[in-house]
């Protein structure tokens, strides 16, 4: 299907979601990223700044990540479980580990495409959080990552993992808090960053 165009983000802003979610249609992390390029850009671009795209989930990576989360290991492109918005599932994820280099901690982000262009560029939304620890949440015997709350630290470390010196935002909507399908708090200021890529 062809893409459509716009001049300039700020003409996608009513068309652009502000939430994703769970399988079973539970709200989830908010829309915090949004990139312009295409595919083979984000991947490079990404590797480049010491992002890993994640494994997809299959019998030999879910048992991998099971272990590495029992056992406290770096599973440095483990699978995440996937996010879903307008129903299509994330087409990208990627990660990147912190000093303790553990599965059970991780800074993650998932990507998926709008259908838009500005110019030339795709137009790509994305969330992004911090996994701060693995544990069951209500409802569920499985054990799953549990997220920082405030979102806008996520952003800002993506920004500097960029080497972006003057992060740009664009507006989705109103400044909330709320709880993601897992229980876990979340603390949202409306806006998203927004990454180039050239």
């Amino acid at each position: 299907m062809k893409s459509k165009k716009y001049k300039n983000l700020e003409e996608l802003i009513a068309k652009l979601p502000n939430h994703s979610f769970s399988i079973n249609g539970k709200q989830m992390e908010p829309v915090c990223l949004v990139i312009e390029g295409n595919k083979r850009q984000i991947r490079r671009s990404f590797r480049a700044a010491g992002w890993y795209l994640a494994d997809s989930i299959g019998f030999i990576s879910t048992l991998k990540s099971a272990v590495s989360s029992l056992l406290n290991l770096s599973y440095r492109d483990g699978p995440m479980w996937p996010s879903y918005i307008n129903g299509k599932k994330h087409q990208l994820g990627f990660e990147r580990p912190t000093k303790t280099d553990t599965y059970r901690r991780r800074h993650h982000l998932r990507l998926w495409t709008t259908g838009f262009k500005v110019g030339k560029k795709r137009v790509w939304v994305g969330t992004i959080s911090y996994d701060r620890g693995i544990g069951r949440f209500k409802g569920s015997l499985l054990p799953t990552h549990h997220i920082g709350p405030t979102l806008v630290l996520e952003e800002g470390y993506l920004a500097r993992t960029f080497d972006i010196q003057a992060p740009k935002y664009l507006r989705l909507g109103q400044s909330e808090t709320g709880v993601i399908n897992t229980g876990d708090d979340y603390v949202w200021d409306g806006r998203a960053l927004i990454i180039n890529l050239k």
